[in-house]
């Protein structure tokens, strides 16, 4: 009995107040990376979700997760905020992860837009070509804020999620043939015949 008091008081000790009360998501970088560029970016919606669905359930919050991993772009800097306020997170940090959530929002909205334009066949090819362009950046920006929350969950190699399940193949896999219509589209462009 004792012994279970002592493992209690230091897992205790080991987390902030705040950290108990808040949780997000841990991932690891390589899984995060594989998720997000073989999904088209698509994976920037599920992580959204996912820490609110966290925080929801470790807070008992009203929020709505589904609808704020649908309308990401609405939603990323209240997350960032949620995540600065763990104890220990510095004034540096929250800065560098709300920048990071400043340039998310502002690439998925250019994207979309692009992506519009070029359904529209205006400003082809390069709107197109904005569109994969833009990905990486993007994936750039969630990432440094991932790593961020990987730190503050004392987690910082996201080693409690670092394998990929069934349902991670599936998405990578429907993420792949996006990626095949993309580059077929783009070889299209190239010769002229779209």
């Amino acid at each position: 009995m004792m012994l279970m008091e002592n493992i209690q008081s230091e897992v205790d000790t080991d987390m902030s107040p705040s950290t108990r009360e808040h949780r997000f998501y841990v991932v690891s970088p390589k899984k995060f990376t594989i998720l997000f560029l073989s999904t088209m970016g698509l994976y920037g919606m599920y992580w959204v979700y996912i820490n609110w669905s966290l925080y929801k359930k470790s807070t008992g919050s009203d929020v709505w997760p589904v609808a704020r991993g649908f309308f990401d772009i609405f939603f990323v800097h209240s997350l960032c905020k949620k995540i600065g306020q763990l104890d220990f997170a510095t004034t540096k940090e929250n800065s560098v992860m709300e920048w990071n959530a400043i340039k998310y929002v502002l690439l998925v909205i250019s994207c979309r837009i692009a992506d519009k334009l070029s359904e529209n066949e205006i400003g082809m090819p390069y709107t197109f070509f904005y569109t994969l362009l833009a990905i990486p950046l993007m994936y750039r920006a969630l990432y440094d804020i991932q790593i961020y929350v990987n730190k503050m969950m004392k987690d910082e190699a996201g080693t409690t999620n670092a394998s990929l399940t069934w349902a991670n193949y599936l998405w990578m896999i429907l993420g792949v043939v996006f990626w095949g219509l993309a580059i077929f589209v783009s070889y299209a462009i190239i010769l002229g015949k779209i």
